[in-house]
C-alpha cells in the first residue's frame, strides 16, 4: 500500500482500492479500530475519484459496519446517514435500496445494544 501511495498518490483508484482492501481484512479479523480507520481514510479519499460516485455509499457503509464493532455507535449511525445521503445522488435506484436498508438495520442494532 506505501508503494501505491507514493507512486500513484493517495487519490488513485489503485491506492484508494487497497485502503479499503486492507480495512476489509482488518474487519475480518476484528480489528475494528484499524478497520474504521482504513475505511475512513479510503471513504475520504474516494470522494475525489470520479469512478468511484456509486459506491461511494458503500464505503461509508464499510465505515459505519467497523465503527459499530468498534463500539462507536454515534459515529457510525452518522457515518450510515452520510451513505444514504450519497446513494441519493446515484441514478441506481437499487444502490439507494441496499443504503438504505443497511441504515435501518444498523439503527435497529444499534438500538439493540443501547
Amino acid at each position: 500500500m506505501e508503494i501505491s501511495l507514493v507512486v500513484f498518490g493517495a487519490v488513485h483508484p489503485q491506492s484508494v482500492t487497497m485502503m479499503n482492501n486492507y480495512a476489509t481484512l482488518c474487519l475480518k479479523a476484528k480489528q475494528f479500530d484499524e478497520a474504521a480507520l482504513y475505511f475512513e481514510k479510503a471513504a475520504s479519499k474516494a470522494l475525489y475519484v470520479p469512478q468511484f460516485s456509486d459506491a461511494l455509499p458503500g464505503f461509508y457503509c464499510n465505515l459505519a459496519e467497523a465503527l459499530f464493532h468498534a463500539g462507536q455507535y454515534d459515529k457510525s449511525l452518522a457515518m450510515a446517514e452520510k451513505a444514504l445521503t450519497l446513494s441519493k445522488t446515484s441514478k441506481n435506484q437499487l444502490i439507494v435500496k441496499k443504503t438504505r436498508e443497511f441504515v435501518q438495520a444498523l439503527q435497529y442494532d444499534v438500538n439493540r445494544k443501547r
